[in-house]
C-alpha cells in the first residue's frame, strides 16, 4: 500500500494555529487539477467488510476542525465485499455515491 502524507505531524512551535501546515511537496502536487490513477488486479473479493483501493483518509475526519460540518473533504474508491467498486466523495456534505461494476474476474483493471 502506498501512503501519501499530506500534512506535518504536528504544528510548529510559534504558529497561531491549531491546524498543521501542509508540507511543501503537497503543496505543489495539490496546485490546480489533479488526478488519482492506478491499476489492480483481484482474485476474490474482501470480506467482511470493503477495502479501499485509491482514497484521503484522516484520523480527524469526524471534526470539525477543517470545514462546519462534521466530514472534511474526502474522496475514495473501494472494492464492496461483493466484489463490486464503489465511489464516494464528501466535501461536509455528501455528494453521493456510485456503484460501479463487479472487477472479480481475474483481470486487470484501470481506475481514474
Amino acid at each position: 500500500w502506498g501512503f501519501l502524507v499530506t500534512r506535518m505531524s504536528e504544528v510548529p512551535e510559534g504558529m497561531s494555529t491549531n491546524i498543521p501546515p501542509l508540507i511543501t511537496e503537497w503543496e505543489t502536487y495539490s496546485q490546480g487539477d489533479m488526478t488519482w490513477e492506478g491499476w489492480f488486479y483481484v482474485k476474490s473479493a474482501p470480506s467482511p467488510e470493503r477495502s479501499m483501493l485509491i482514497g484521503s483518509f484522516g484520523t480527524n475526519d469526524a471534526e470539525t476542525l477543517f470545514s462546519s460540518s462534521s466530514r472534511r473533504r474526502h474522496g475514495a474508491i473501494w472494492i464492496n465485499s461483493d466484489g463490486r467498486l464503489g465511489l464516494s466523495t464528501n466535501t461536509g456534505t455528501s455528494s453521493g455515491y456510485i456503484d460501479g461494476p463487479s472487477v472479480v474476474d481475474g483481470k486487470w483493471h484501470h481506475v481514474a
